[in-house]
Protein backbone atom coordinates (compact mmCIF):
# COMPACT_ATOMS: atom_id res chain seq x y z
CA UNK A 1 0.00 0.00 0.00
CA UNK A 2 1.23 3.03 -0.89
CA UNK A 3 2.00 5.71 1.67
CA UNK A 4 3.20 8.76 -0.74
CA UNK A 5 6.44 8.72 1.02
CA UNK A 6 8.97 8.07 -0.87
CA UNK A 7 11.08 5.09 0.59
CA UNK A 8 14.55 6.34 1.46
CA UNK A 9 16.24 3.13 1.17
CA UNK A 10 15.23 2.44 -2.57
CA UNK A 11 17.48 4.83 -4.81
CA UNK A 12 14.87 5.64 -7.68
CA UNK A 13 14.78 3.94 -10.82
CA UNK A 14 16.05 5.55 -14.34
CA UNK A 15 12.34 4.90 -15.08
CA UNK A 16 10.87 7.32 -12.48
CA UNK A 17 11.12 10.78 -12.51
CA UNK A 18 14.71 12.54 -11.00
CA UNK A 19 16.33 8.59 -11.57
CA UNK A 20 20.28 8.50 -12.96
CA UNK A 21 21.03 6.72 -15.95
CA UNK A 22 22.83 3.74 -15.07
CA UNK A 23 25.99 2.86 -17.72
CA UNK A 24 28.81 0.84 -18.34
CA UNK A 25 31.32 3.52 -19.00
CA UNK A 26 34.39 3.84 -16.47
CA UNK A 27 34.69 6.13 -13.48
CA UNK A 28 36.61 9.84 -14.43
CA UNK A 29 39.75 9.35 -13.37
CA UNK A 30 41.22 12.46 -10.56
CA UNK A 31 44.86 14.06 -10.42
CA UNK A 32 45.10 12.53 -7.17
CA UNK A 33 45.12 9.37 -8.64
CA UNK A 34 47.84 9.32 -10.87
CA UNK A 35 50.25 9.06 -8.30
CA UNK A 36 52.37 6.25 -7.86
CA UNK A 37 52.40 3.83 -5.00
CA UNK A 38 55.04 2.27 -3.71
CA UNK A 39 54.01 -1.01 -4.93
CA UNK A 40 54.70 0.91 -8.36
CA UNK A 41 58.06 2.35 -7.76
CA UNK A 42 59.22 -0.91 -6.82
CA UNK A 43 57.83 -2.27 -9.68
CA UNK A 44 59.89 -0.07 -12.19
CA UNK A 45 63.22 -0.04 -10.54
CA UNK A 46 62.59 -4.18 -10.97
CA UNK A 47 62.47 -3.38 -14.72
CA UNK A 48 65.28 -1.15 -14.66
CA UNK A 49 67.57 -3.64 -12.46
CA UNK A 50 68.27 -5.68 -15.39
CA UNK A 51 69.63 -3.06 -17.49
CA UNK A 52 71.25 -0.42 -14.41
CA UNK A 53 72.91 -3.45 -12.90
CA UNK A 54 75.68 -4.91 -15.06
CA UNK A 55 76.71 -1.26 -16.41
CA UNK A 56 76.71 -0.31 -12.44
CA UNK A 57 79.12 -3.15 -12.18
CA UNK A 58 81.13 -2.29 -15.06
CA UNK A 59 82.02 1.16 -13.34
CA UNK A 60 82.95 -0.13 -9.97
CA UNK A 61 85.22 -3.08 -11.24
CA UNK A 62 86.90 -0.48 -13.76
CA UNK A 63 87.10 2.25 -10.78
CA UNK A 64 88.60 -0.58 -8.01
CA UNK A 65 91.33 -2.13 -10.83
CA UNK A 66 92.27 1.86 -11.84
CA UNK A 67 92.93 2.09 -8.23
CA UNK A 68 94.59 -1.23 -7.55
CA UNK A 69 96.73 -0.17 -10.82
CA UNK A 70 97.90 2.83 -9.24
CA UNK A 71 98.70 1.90 -5.93
CA UNK A 72 100.30 -1.19 -7.29
CA UNK A 73 102.89 1.11 -9.06
CA UNK A 74 102.87 3.91 -6.31
CA UNK A 75 104.10 1.16 -3.40
CA UNK A 76 104.84 -2.23 -5.12
CA UNK A 77 106.28 -2.03 -8.54
CA UNK A 78 106.30 0.38 -11.32
CA UNK A 79 107.33 0.18 -15.51
CA UNK A 80 110.03 2.07 -17.12
CA UNK A 81 111.10 3.22 -20.28
CA UNK A 82 114.75 3.50 -20.80
CA UNK A 83 114.83 6.96 -23.02
CA UNK A 84 118.51 7.51 -23.50
CA UNK A 85 121.67 6.29 -24.31
CA UNK A 86 123.36 6.51 -20.67
CA UNK A 87 123.08 2.71 -19.53
CA UNK A 88 124.51 1.31 -22.48
CA UNK A 89 124.99 -1.76 -22.98
CA UNK A 90 123.19 -2.71 -19.85
CA UNK A 91 120.32 -0.83 -20.86
CA UNK A 92 119.06 0.34 -24.42
CA UNK A 93 116.80 3.17 -25.77
CA UNK A 94 113.24 1.46 -25.65
CA UNK A 95 113.82 -1.11 -23.38
CA UNK A 96 111.59 -1.15 -20.62
CA UNK A 97 112.30 -2.72 -17.36
CA UNK A 98 110.43 -3.25 -13.81
CA UNK A 99 111.45 -1.17 -10.69
CA UNK A 100 110.78 -1.96 -7.15
CA UNK A 101 109.56 0.81 -5.28
CA UNK A 102 109.19 -1.25 -1.60
CA UNK A 103 113.14 -2.32 -1.65
CA UNK A 104 114.62 0.38 -0.47
CA UNK A 105 111.91 0.77 2.74
CA UNK A 106 113.65 -2.32 4.03
CA UNK A 107 117.57 -2.32 3.09
CA UNK A 108 119.78 0.33 1.85
CA UNK A 109 121.23 0.99 -1.85
CA UNK A 110 124.08 -1.22 -2.30
CA UNK A 111 127.12 -0.22 -4.86
CA UNK A 112 126.20 -2.09 -8.62
CA UNK A 113 122.55 -1.84 -7.80
CA UNK A 114 120.33 0.24 -10.31
CA UNK A 115 118.20 2.52 -9.34
CA UNK A 116 115.42 4.88 -10.54
CA UNK A 117 115.40 8.37 -8.56
CA UNK A 118 114.95 11.64 -9.30
CA UNK A 119 117.77 14.22 -9.75
CA UNK A 120 118.54 17.72 -8.80
CA UNK A 121 116.59 20.83 -10.39
CA UNK A 122 113.43 22.15 -10.01
CA UNK A 123 110.13 20.39 -11.98
CA UNK A 124 110.98 18.85 -15.33
CA UNK A 125 114.00 20.80 -15.34
CA UNK A 126 117.60 19.64 -13.87
CA UNK A 127 119.79 21.83 -12.37
CA UNK A 128 123.68 20.59 -11.45
CA UNK A 129 124.01 20.08 -7.54
CA UNK A 130 120.61 21.71 -6.37
CA UNK A 131 119.21 20.75 -3.51
CA UNK A 132 115.66 20.64 -4.53
CA UNK A 133 114.64 17.43 -6.59
CA UNK A 134 112.88 17.94 -10.35
CA UNK A 135 109.85 15.60 -9.13
CA UNK A 136 108.81 15.80 -12.90
CA UNK A 137 111.96 13.74 -14.13
CA UNK A 138 113.24 10.29 -13.18
CA UNK A 139 116.99 8.93 -14.49
CA UNK A 140 118.29 5.64 -14.07
CA UNK A 141 122.10 4.99 -13.03
CA UNK A 142 124.08 2.54 -11.02
CA UNK A 143 124.76 2.94 -7.45
CA UNK A 144 129.05 3.20 -7.38
CA UNK A 145 129.77 4.89 -4.21
CA UNK A 146 128.23 4.71 -1.10
CA UNK A 147 127.92 7.44 2.11
CA UNK A 148 131.05 8.37 3.38
CA UNK A 149 133.32 7.14 0.65
CA UNK A 150 135.60 9.16 -1.21
CA UNK A 151 135.12 7.91 -5.36
CA UNK A 152 137.48 9.31 -8.26
CA UNK A 153 138.68 7.85 -11.79
CA UNK A 154 141.98 6.86 -12.38
CA UNK A 155 143.45 4.77 -15.02
CA UNK A 156 139.92 4.05 -16.49
CA UNK A 157 138.87 3.00 -13.53
CA UNK A 158 136.94 3.82 -10.63
CA UNK A 159 138.56 4.17 -7.59
CA UNK A 160 137.08 3.68 -3.53
CA UNK A 161 138.63 5.25 -1.10
CA UNK A 162 138.20 5.08 2.84
CA UNK A 163 140.10 8.77 2.87
CA UNK A 164 141.10 11.78 1.03
CA UNK A 165 143.77 10.92 -1.43
CA UNK A 166 146.50 13.21 -0.65
CA UNK A 167 146.93 15.28 -4.35
CA UNK A 168 142.92 14.36 -4.67
CA UNK A 169 143.47 12.88 -7.91
CA UNK A 170 146.07 9.57 -7.20
CA UNK A 171 144.70 6.73 -5.21
CA UNK A 172 146.64 5.18 -2.26
CA UNK A 173 147.42 1.65 -1.03
CA UNK A 174 144.25 2.00 1.13
CA UNK A 175 141.68 2.20 -2.26
CA UNK A 176 140.23 -0.23 -4.37
CA UNK A 177 139.46 -0.30 -7.74
CA UNK A 178 136.04 -1.22 -8.72
CA UNK A 179 135.60 -4.20 -11.19
CA UNK A 180 133.19 -3.14 -13.37
CA UNK A 181 132.78 -5.46 -16.51
CA UNK A 182 129.23 -3.77 -17.91
CA UNK A 183 131.13 -0.47 -18.49
CA UNK A 184 130.47 0.58 -22.53
CA UNK A 185 133.02 3.17 -22.79
CA UNK A 186 136.46 4.35 -21.34
CA UNK A 187 136.72 5.88 -17.97
CA UNK A 188 137.86 9.24 -17.74
CA UNK A 189 139.49 10.77 -14.99
CA UNK A 190 137.77 12.85 -12.61
CA UNK A 191 139.36 13.98 -9.17
CA UNK A 192 137.93 12.61 -6.15
CA UNK A 193 135.28 13.72 -3.82
CA UNK A 194 133.59 12.45 -1.02
CA UNK A 195 130.00 11.05 -0.40
CA UNK A 196 128.37 13.02 1.99
CA UNK A 197 126.06 10.45 4.66
CA UNK A 198 122.65 9.92 3.40
CA UNK A 199 123.15 10.35 -0.16
CA UNK A 200 125.27 8.09 -3.12
CA UNK A 201 127.49 8.86 -6.12
CA UNK A 202 125.79 7.23 -9.19
CA UNK A 203 127.21 6.56 -12.84
CA UNK A 204 125.85 5.43 -15.63
CA UNK A 205 127.02 2.34 -17.64
CA UNK A 206 127.91 4.45 -21.01
CA UNK A 207 130.46 6.36 -19.11
CA UNK A 208 131.23 9.05 -22.20
CA UNK A 209 127.48 9.93 -22.36
CA UNK A 210 126.05 10.23 -19.06
CA UNK A 211 125.37 13.08 -16.83
CA UNK A 212 125.34 11.68 -13.08
CA UNK A 213 127.35 12.21 -9.73
CA UNK A 214 130.31 13.87 -11.54
CA UNK A 215 127.98 16.28 -12.68
CA UNK A 216 125.00 17.06 -11.32
CA UNK A 217 125.88 15.85 -7.65
CA UNK A 218 125.17 12.93 -5.55
CA UNK A 219 122.07 11.86 -4.93
CA UNK A 220 119.91 11.62 -1.11
CA UNK A 221 118.45 8.75 -0.63
CA UNK A 222 115.22 10.49 -0.48
CA UNK A 223 115.13 11.18 -4.11
CA UNK A 224 115.62 7.53 -4.64
CA UNK A 225 112.46 6.14 -6.28
CA UNK A 226 113.54 2.06 -6.42
CA UNK A 227 115.61 -0.21 -8.09
CA UNK A 228 115.30 -1.47 -11.23
CA UNK A 229 115.47 -5.54 -11.13
CA UNK A 230 114.30 -6.96 -14.41
CA UNK A 231 113.86 -5.67 -17.94
CA UNK A 232 110.68 -7.38 -19.27
CA UNK A 233 110.30 -5.50 -23.43
CA UNK A 234 111.54 -6.19 -26.13
CA UNK A 235 111.22 -9.92 -25.31
CA UNK A 236 114.56 -10.73 -26.89
CA UNK A 237 116.32 -8.53 -23.75
CA UNK A 238 114.32 -9.81 -21.09
CA UNK A 239 116.41 -10.36 -18.03
CA UNK A 240 117.50 -10.02 -14.64
CA UNK A 241 119.53 -6.84 -13.83
CA UNK A 242 122.49 -6.77 -11.03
Amino acid sequence: MSTGVDDPARPPSADEPGGTPVTDAAPQVTIGDLRESPARRRGVFRSLGPVVGPWVELVVVVALAFAAAYLVQWFIVKPYRIPSESMENTLMVGDRVLVARFWYRFSDPQRGQIIVFHPPGRGDEVVDKATTPATDLNFIKRVVGLPGEWVGGYRRQVWICPARPADGRTPTPQCTALKEPYTSSVQRRFAFQQVPQGRYFVMGDNRDNSDDSRVIGTIPRSWILGRAFVTYWPLTRIGSLA
